[in-house]
C-alpha cells in the first residue's frame, strides 16, 4: 500500500496485451464497472510500448488527454474508467519483489486506487 492507496503490479510480457473487465478475454483484467469489457490493448512494437483504445465506452486517457493510439513513456498515467495505471519501466520498480525476475524487455503497468 501507498500513500492510502492499493497498489497491483501487472507485467507485460507478451507482443499484444488486452486490458478490460472481462476475465476470460484480457489479460489484465480491471474491476471497474466503467471500464468496457474490452477496454484498451497494449502493443509492443519497434521496441516501444502503445496504448490503443480498443473502441471503449469511456475512452482512454494518457496523462490527461483523451487519445486513440499513445506511444508509452515510463510515468505516464493511463485512466480507464475510474481506474488509473501508471506505465512504469521495470528497471524503475525492481523495489518489489514480483518483478526482480522480469527480463530487460519487459514493462509494468502499476495500478493505483483508492484504498476501499
Amino acid at each position: 500500500m501507498e500513500n492510502d492507496k492499493v497498489v497491483t503490479i501487472f507485467s507485460i510480457e507478451k507482443d499484444v496485451t488486452f486490458i478490460g473487465r472481462l476475465v476470460s478475454i484480457n489479460d489484465i483484467v480491471l474491476k471497474d464497472p466503467y471500464v468496457s469489457r474490452q477496454h484498451a490493448l497494449v502493443k509492443f512494437k519497434d521496441n516501444q510500448f502503445i496504448i490503443y483504445d480498443f473502441n471503449s465506452s469511456g475512452g482512454v486517457l494518457v496523462n490527461g488527454e483523451k487519445v486513440k493510439m499513445q506511444w508509452l513513456k515510463s510515468g505516464d498515467e493511463i485512466k480507464l474508467g475510474h481506474t488509473v495505471l501508471i506505465f512504469k519501466d521495470k528497471k524503475e520498480v525492481t523495489a518489489y519483489s514480483e518483478v526482480t525476475e522480469l527480463d530487460s524487455a519487459t514493462r509494468i503497468m502499476k495500478l493505483e486506487k483508492e484504498k476501499e
